[in-house]
C-alpha cells in the first residue's frame, strides 16, 4: 500500500473521531471520562481495516466511516470493560491510566455502557449513501460480533478457564476468535456491505477476519512482555491468563500466526485483486508493539 493512502484514511478517520468526540461535552464525570479515553493515542487498526477493506473492494470511504468509528468505540468500551478489578484488572492501557483508575470503577462501567450503546445508535442513524438494508446488515452484524455469542462469550471463557491448566487448543482458539476475532471479522464482512457485496460474500469475509483476529491475539501473546503495547509488561503471565505461549514455542506460535494469516489472505483473494489489505496485514505480523 502507498504511505500517504494510508495517512489519507488515517486523516479522514481522525476527523471523524475528534468531532464524534466533541459530542460528549456534557459537564459530568462520564462524559470527562470518555473524553479522556478517546484523546488516548490508539493504534486504530480496526477502523483502518474496515476502510482499508471498503476502498479495496470498491466501496466509498464515506459510506464506511461512521462503521468505521463504530468499531472503534467498540473496541474502546471493550478495552475499558476488560481492564477492571472484577476483569483483567489492569491499572494502565495505551500508556495512561485505565478509566477506573484514573476515576472510579462505576464511572469506568457507565463510560463503557455508553460507548456500546452510542456505536449502534451511530449505525443506524449515519447519513450517507447506504440503504436502509445495508445499515441493518452491518447492525446485525455487528450485533452477532460483539454480543453474548461473540466478544462477550469470549471474554467469559477466558476468565473461566484462566488458571486453570484443563484446557486445550480448541478451547484456546474459541476464545480467541470470539474475544478477538469476531469483531474483527465484523470490520471484513460491514465492509463487504458497505461495498454492495451479497450476503455469501460477506459471511466470507467475515470469516477471513475471524482467521486474522486469531493471528492478531497471537501477536498480543508474544508481544506481553514488551513496554510498547501501552499495557503493564508480562501482565498476562502474571495473571496465568490462556495464551499460545502456554502450550507451544514462540517459533510455533509465529507459524499458527503466519498460517491463519495466510488461511484468510486465500479468501479475501476471491473478491479484490487489490494489494492493500494484502500489505497492510503482513505490515501487521511485523509490529512490535
Amino acid at each position: 500500500m502507498e504511505n500517504n493512502t494510508l495517512d489519507n484514511l488515517k486523516t479522514e478517520f481522525k476527523a471523524v473521531y475528534h468531532a464524534y468526540r466533541s459530542s460528549y461535552s456534557d459537564n459530568n464525570k462520564v462524559h470527562e471520562s470518555i473524553r479522556y479515553l478517546l484523546d488516548a493515542p490508539g493504534k486504530w487498526i480496526r477502523p483502518m481495516l474496515c476502510l482499508i477493506t471498503t476502498k479495496a473492494l470498491g466501496g466509498v470511504i464515506d459510506d464506511a466511516l461512521p462503521s468505521a468509528l463504530s468499531i472503534e468505540l467498540i473496541h474502546t468500551y471493550s478495552l475499558v470493560h476488560d481492564d477492571l478489578p472484577c476483569m483483567d484488572d489492569d491499572n494502565y492501557r495505551r500508556g495512561r491510566k485505565t478509566i477506573h483508575a484514573e476515576f472510579d470503577e462505576a464511572t469506568a462501567v457507565l463510560a463503557g455502557d455508553a460507548l456500546l450503546t452510542d456505536s449502534f445508535g451511530l449505525l443506524s442513524n449515519q447519513n450517507n449513501g447506504l440503504t436502509a438494508d445495508r445499515k441493518l446488515r452491518q447492525i446485525s452484524m455487528l450485533a452477532k460480533a460483539v454480543g453474548g455469542s461473540g466478544m462477550v462469550a469470549g471474554q467469559s471463557l477466558d476468565m473461566e478457564y484462566s488458571s486453570n491448566q484443563k484446557f486445550t487448543m480448541e478451547i484456546l482458539e474459541t476464545i480467541h476468535k470470539s474475544k478477538t476475532g469476531k469483531l474483527i471479522g465484523a470490520c471484513f464482512g460491514i465492509a463487504g456491505i458497505t461495498a454492495g457485496l451479497n450476503e455469501l460474500d460477506c459471511q466470507e469475509l467475515y470469516s477471513a477476519g475471524v482467521s486474522i483476529g486469531l493471528s492478531f491475539q497471537i501477536l498480543d501473546d508474544l508481544l506481553d512482555n514488551s513496554p510498547s503495547t501501552g499495557k503493564t509488561s508480562g501482565k498476562d503471565a502474571q495473571s496465568q491468563k490462556l495464551t499460545y505461549l502456554s502450550i507451544m514455542s514462540r517459533e510455533e506460535a509465529k507459524q499458527r500466526a503466519t498460517a491463519s494469516t495466510e488461511e484468510a489472505l486465500k479468501i479475501i483473494s476471491n473478491h479484490t485483486s487489490n494489494f492493500e489489505v494484502r500489505n497492510f496485514l503482513l505490515n501487521l505480523l511485523e509490529r512490535k508493539s
